[in-house]
């Protein structure tokens, strides 16, 4: 009898039927390229042959077009029996980039439990909730960025004379255009004059959706004490690709420097009151002062650009460059490098620096900013405007600062 008890279960064991292989499988069917902005349509399935009830339990599917910065679900299914497909389409980022699709499956109600597609156990707390692999698997779609977009020429400016005799009339003309063939036009052109050299403001323009040129005149009278008279203009172009932007290409600010009508979106230009009559008032003959920075548009990632900056004045009355400061930046403006900070440098200076861009890509940019002094008009700017040394200097903003731009690609 003892013999009997240790062999039958031998025999029970080997007349056990061998259990078949289960095939599991979870993919996602999308193109590995696709244009910046278009549409991509991608399809996501997952599928158990086991013939012992399982199912699939938990299939979860979501995108992102932002290279993993953020994420849309597109499938939460449970429950889900043999085979599940679930399809979406959407826009690759205008920016160009990477799209990515990750999808997650569990399977159960089987003798095997919860399982991920290949037969292992799920760890819920672990590779499940960080969708790792398994049980998760990813698509990468690289999206092609667009092609650079052609130069756009925007403008507003102000024709009026620079002086006039107190009590005299003047004539002044605003204009504005843009050379965009998106669609772009003048949003909004608004014009105002003071002649108590800004205390008080006459509106001359407000323009709405002016298509792509726009010219506005206004004839006043200055005021008969003499000083100063001033005009001013902001003007905001829409409706293209570009968005709501300034003569410059920025965004508008419109809590900030469109608000309070600082450049850009504004120019201002100003006439000179003298209590003499016209005859008599001697011809200021005009003064060219200019900043300019010669810089590489683009530059590979790690390599060495030459950089030089300029200033000038053709001023006769003792004029010079008072100030010249001048600095990089190889990492997005986050920090800055000085290579030039100049006092009463005569009329003519140019300033030289070698650098490496960042190793990474990104933007190195170059700015500088200039005070002419010693003359007649005093400390100004490169348009001649009195320097606001609290304000657009102390913020390197334009005028007195110009910049540049050198990109390169990421690594």
């Amino acid at each position: 009898m003892k013999i009997t008890y240790q062999i039958l279960p031998l025999f029970l064991v080997a007349a056990l039927p061998m259990r078949a292989a289960v095939n599991r499988a979870i993919s996602i069917q999308a193109p590995t390229e696709a244009a910046a902005g278009s549409t991509v349509s991608i399809t996501v399935n997952a599928s158990t042959d086991a013939s012992d009830g399982e199912q699939i339990g938990f299939f979860h599917a979501e995108y992102s077009i932002d290279e993993g910065l953020t994420w849309t679900q597109f499938c939460s299914a449970e429950k889900s029996g043999a085979e599940l497909s679930r399809k979406v389409s959407f826009a690759a980022n205008a920016r160009g980039g990477k799209a990515i699709v990750r999808v997650r499956g569990a399977f159960r109600g089987g003798v095997a439990g919860d399982v991920d597609y290949r037969g292992a156990s799920i760890q819920w707390s672990d590779s499940w909730q960080k969708w790792r692999w398994p049980p998760a698997k990813y698509a990468v779609i690289r999206v092609a960025a667009p092609p650079k977009r052609a130069a756009v020429n925007r403008a507003i400016s102000i024709q009026a004379p620079a002086e006039a005799a107190a009590g005299s009339t003047v004539s002044v003309t605003v204009n504005a255009s843009t050379e965009a063939s998106d669609g772009e036009q003048i949003g909004f052109l608004h014009a105002e004059y003071s002649i108590d050299e800004g205390k008080t403001w006459t509106q001359l323009c407000y323009a709405e959706k002016s298509g792509a040129e726009l010219s506005r005149q206004a004839i006043f009278a200055v005021n008969a004490k003499g000083g100063k008279a001033i005009v001013r203009v902001r003007g905001a172009f829409r409706g293209g690709v570009a968005g709501d932007v300034d003569y410059k290409g920025g965004a508008i600010q419109w809590s900030d420097s469109w608000q309070n009508w600082r450049s850009p979106a504004a120019k201002y230009a100003i006439i000179y009151v003298s209590n003499l009559s016209v005859a008599a008032l001697p011809k200021r003959a005009a003064v060219n002062r200019a900043i300019s920075i010669q810089a590489p548009a683009e530059a590979a990632a790690g390599n060495t650009v030459s950089v030089t900056v300029n200033a000038s004045t053709d001023a006769s009355d003792g004029e010079q460059i008072g100030l010249l400061h001048a600095e990089y930046s190889t990492d997005d403006g986050m920090t800055w490098t000085q290579f030039c900070y100049a006092e009463k440098s005569g009329a003519k200076l140019s300033r030289k620096v070698s650098f490496a861009v960042n190793a990474k890509g990104g933007k190195a940019i170059v700015r500088v900013r200039c005070a002419f002094r010693g003359g007649v008009a005093g400390d100004v700017d490169y348009k001649g405007g009195a320097i606001q040394w609290s304000d657009s200097w102390q913020n390197w903003r334009s005028p007195p600062t110009k910049y540049a731009t050198i990109y390169s690609p990421k690594s």
